[in-house]
């Protein structure tokens, strides 16, 4: 059953957002090791919080992970790096945490810069040779271990890429479900045809707000994401 408040906080949101200064970020002004932190970034956070994956690549990235690529080494030196303790700050107070799936992650992130740097190409030769978002996207997918069709649309949102492309997340899904009744199997959302169909649902539903996918999504992940917390606090 269609909840008009969860849309009418939605709307506002939109408006808000959409008045806000936009950051200039282009993909074809970044460094390929800009490129390749970013990747960090999107893998690490399909298992964790976006706080702790941008601590652990920007970790990475300190230590000359992407810029000084040894392919007999990589592997161990990832691992090596994510089982130390790491930091992040959030709201003025430092947080510490050990990176949990340190193998994982390693071995996901090892294979993709094999997977690129290896077969001699680069991310901004796959990004420029792309037709468009949707084939961006599918290469990537192609390209780098532990991508989604979700990880895929934020890396292009992050790097400025492309706009127009759905992030489903457990957010838009839980208001796709609650407000219109969408049934959606989250297992089956790592297959890209499965995930366009949603995403297309998606597209339509933010042409009716009159904001743009980008904006509407991000509305909707905020006003979800304090909605269920309220409801976890009243319940």
């Amino acid at each position: 059953m269609k909840n008009s408040l969860i849309d009418n906080t939605i709307l506002i949101l939109c408006k808000e957002i959409s008045l806000m200064p936009k950051e200039n970020v282009s993909w074809k002004n970044m460094s390929e090791e800009d490129l390749l932190f970013e990747i960090a970034i999107c893998i690490f956070s399909s298992q964790d919080i976006f706080e702790k994956a941008i601590a652990m690549a920007q970790k990475l990235k300190d230590n000359h992970i992407f810029s000084n690529i040894n392919y007999n080494e990589i592997e161990y030196k990832i691992k090596t790096i994510l089982s130390n303790t790491l930091n992040y700050k959030k709201n003025n107070i430092i947080y510490y945490f050990k990176p949990r799936f340190k193998n994982r992650n390693s071995k996901l992130l090892t294979n993709t810069i094999k997977n690129i740097y290896g077969n001699k190409i680069t991310i901004k030769t796959i990004l420029s040779t792309s037709t468009n978002e949707k084939d961006a996207r599918n290469k990537l997918i192609n390209y780098i271990c532990g991508f989604g069709p979700k990880q895929s649309s934020l890396y292009l949102r992050r790097i400025g890429f492309c706009d127009n492309l759905a992030i489903l997340d457990s957010h838009i899904i839980d208001y796709l479900y609650l407000n219109y009744g969408f049934s959606i199997n989250k297992n089956s959302l790592s297959k890209l045809d499965y995930y366009e169909k949603i995403e297309e649902k998606f597209h339509n539903l933010a042409k009716d707000l009159g904001y743009s996918i980008a904006c509407v999504d991000l509305a909707t992940w905020i006003t979800m994401r304090v909605a269920k917390r309220e409801a976890m606090l009243w319940a």
